[in-house]
């Protein structure tokens, strides 16, 4: 069973465009920089087919089905599948997909709101290769986004979902909270000053996964043989994305990584 993702491609960027809109005096650590823009590419689907490999979209599974402690198959809205392993790769649904399993395993992560704003362009527009920004002292990140910026962060009190029940909302934008988003502006305004002179187009609120400790899930579970987890990622799924789908397609041939 093979795992499809990302990888993104490194690409070396100037910083200097972006460090003239920096006020860099007052940090305490010194913000990095790197990009994870650039190119993308995804082996093709139809060489996967050509090896007997079948995809079915738009498809629910219900649970996987266990026998003796082991994986035997996948119960689906559309009938049952045989299958020695299975892969929850299912992101901010992975820890309620573990429960419905005929024997339940529990995935520790959670989804929170997250916000970033979005920006008209600068009136000569940022350079698609742009690297991001991160300042850690600030809990903030700035990106190029369409010539403008995409700048959000990680506060220190996040606001969980999905805390009355079960997860029924798919991916979509949730409610701006300028409140809820001041500290981090304030950061931002801090971090760069220009930001003050650009028009914003909106507060984007967005679920996102994460993990108590803030590494990603990997592995195969320790209550059924055969199962395997690749979730929590912790809003850093599509640049983890090639690299951890090739870890845990090691790990599930080989029971090690290198």
């Amino acid at each position: 069973m093979w795992f499809l993702g990302v990888l993104f491609s490194e690409i070396k960027a100037s910083t200097q465009p972006f460090q003239c809109f920096l006020r860099v005096g007052n940090r305490l650590q010194r913000p990095w920089f790197w990009n994870i823009g650039g190119s993308s590419s995804m082996f093709p689907l139809f060489l996967y087919l050509r090896t007997g490999v079948q995809i079915y979209d738009r498809t629910s599974v219900l649970h996987v089905m266990v026998k003796k402690g082991e994986v035997t198959g996948v119960e689906t809205d559309k009938g049952q599948i045989e299958c020695q392993y299975f892969v929850n790769c299912a992101g901010q649904w992975a820890y309620e997909l573990g429960l419905a399993n005929e024997e339940p395993i529990s995935i520790p992560l959670h989804a929170c709101e997250h916000f970033y704003l979005l920006t008209r362009p600068w009136e000569t527009p940022l350079h698609s290769s742009m690297p991001t920004i991160m300042d850690a002292d600030g809990r903030i990140y700035i990106r190029n986004w369409q010539g403008g910026i995409l700048s959000g962060g990680f506060e220190k009190t996040p606001k969980p979902i999905f805390t009355e029940g079960k997860n029924q909302l798919e991916i979509q934008n949730l409610q701006e909270d300028w409140d809820h988003f001041e500290p981090l502006l304030s950061s931002l305004l801090r971090r760069m000053p220009e930001l003050e002179t650009l028009e914003i187009m909106k507060l984007v609120n967005c679920p996102e996964t994460f993990t108590p400790d803030m590494r990603c899930i990997m592995g195969e579970s320790p209550l059924v043989q055969g199962y395997f987890v690749l979730a929590g990622m912790n809003s850093a799924g599509l640049s983890f994305g090639g690299g951890a789908g090739k870890f845990k397609n090691v790990l599930q041939l080989n029971m090690q990584t290198s």
